[in-house]
């Protein structure tokens, strides 16, 4: 019979790894392995000695379709926690609509992995984001009424259950077996100190551990979310007796580490600031169609600074055909540079949105960056 019709729970033969090494030995005279990711996984199981391995299955091959006979076993990892607009093309929040890979005909498309939804509860591990509480609830509530599922959702402290169905006194028997507090509003069950979101990202105590840890000349901490991040940080470090340049890390700034430094603070210090440059990148689709479409990246760089400061790069005009013209170039840098010399008569004439902006235009090639069509007289 082929293996690739075999239902997962008679696959054993593959999970064993003394069976696959019997066989290997028998065949090759030596335990070989495919390149594959589930051979990646055979020969870990037994680099760790396990009797079995794990195995992973492509969503269109016969084998993960096979899966859903079973689906009380099945679980299903998808994108999208935040119920943003940039996640609009998220599984979760196109599953929520009825238009996702969990609906598609797999007749019609061969990547669709169809699936009865009620036969599901959608759990979402990922808290909402500081000042997205809004979309990621609005999300979740949507999901439990439009697909008629239960909706488990994590917050920082607890999780939230939505459309409890008819197994609202299972829910409860359960909390009050575990001890776990909870609390029905709306409908929905709170649980509250009983958090299942698992974090990415390290806590304070953290950092501590891992600077107390090593032994390092100086301390610095960098991908911050601002400088008052820093601040904590700086003094996290002084109160711990650990040193720290004090330098605030910043975007477009080059830092040298020199632990041979004569002086303290020459083994950290910044030697250099990049012009910032920003990529734009935009999707183009047809009216209604949530699939291929072409992308456009416009790339600008911006050649001033003042004071340190930043400054959007975004304000890099194009000329007619979305080009960017090196005459427009030398105009922009001329008022840039000169800005007492600015003359506004040109803000006078009639102002409107550019056709690039418009969306109205005529395909550009698929995949290709704007200054691939950039004329050759084009001088960056």
């Amino acid at each position: 019979m082929n293996k690739e019709l075999l239902p997962p729970e008679e696959r054993d033969h593959e999970k064993s790894t003394e069976k696959y090494m019997l066989e290997s030995l028998a065949k090759h005279g030596a335990v070989v392995f495919n390149n594959d990711y589930n051979d990646y996984l055979r020969w870990l199981a037994i680099m760790e000695k396990k009797p079995e391995s794990s195995i992973r299955a492509t969503r269109g091959s016969k084998m993960a379709k096979g899966f859903r006979d079973d689906v009380g076993r099945l679980m299903i990892f998808t994108t999208g926690t935040q119920g943003n607009s940039e996640e609009r093309f998220s599984t979760i929040q196109k599953f929520k609509d009825f238009f996702s890979l969990f609906d598609a005909d797999e007749k019609v498309r061969s990547t669709g992995y169809k699936i009865n939804a009620q036969d599901f509860v959608a759990m979402v591990t990922q808290p909402s984001i500081p000042g997205n509480e809004g979309n990621q609830e609005l999300m979740l509530r949507q999901l439990a009424q439009q697909r008629d599922m239960t909706v488990i959702g994590a917050y920082m402290n607890g999780f939230k259950v939505y459309n409890l169905k008819d197994k609202a006194e299972e829910f409860k028997d359960l909390c009050q077996k575990k001890g776990w507090q909870y609390e029905i509003k709306d409908g929905n069950m709170w649980v509250k100190g009983v958090p299942i979101h698992m974090h990415g990202h390290g806590f304070r105590r953290d950092l501590m551990k891992i600077a107390q840890a090593i032994p390092a000349k100086h301390h610095e901490v960098h991908h911050i979310p601002d400088h008052d991040t820093y601040d904590v940080f700086g003094t996290l470090m002084s109160e711990n007796g650990l040193h720290h340049s004090g330098n605030k890390p910043d975007d477009f700034q080059v830092y040298r580490i020199d632990a041979n430094a004569e002086k303290k603070e020459d083994g950290f210090k910044k030697v250099a600031q990049l012009n910032p440059s920003y990529v734009l990148v935009r999707m183009h689709r047809k009216y209604g169609q949530f699939f291929n479409g072409w992308l456009e990246l416009v790339r600008t760089t911006l050649m001033t600074h003042e004071a340190g400061q930043r400054t959007s790069g975004m304000m890099a005009r194009t000329e007619k055909g979305g080009f960017h013209q090196s005459v427009s170039a030398r105009q922009d840098w001329a008022k840039i540079s000169s800005p007492e010399t600015r003359s506004d008569r040109g803000r006078r004439r009639r102002v409107g949105p550019h056709q690039m902006d418009r969306g109205e235009r005529e395909k550009p090639n698929v995949n290709r960056s704007m200054f691939s069509q950039t004329p050759k007289k084009f001088e960056p």
